[in-house]
């Protein structure tokens, strides 16, 4: 499967602003490895919506 760099939608700026502001609300503490986790998890669920 190919890579393709898109723009984020709206909705994923919002969430972006959102976690910036409280991230540990999100992922438990201030970690750029549980915030990969946490996008590596968003994208498995978009891609499984469209299976």
């Amino acid at each position: 499967m190919e890579n393709k760099i898109m723009d984020i939608t709206s909705k994923e700026r919002l969430l972006l602003k959102q976690i910036r502001k409280r991230t540990p609300m999100y992922v438990g503490e201030y970690s750029l490895n549980k915030l990969g986790d946490f996008f590596e998890g968003y994208r498995e669920a978009l891609f499984n919506l469209i299976k």
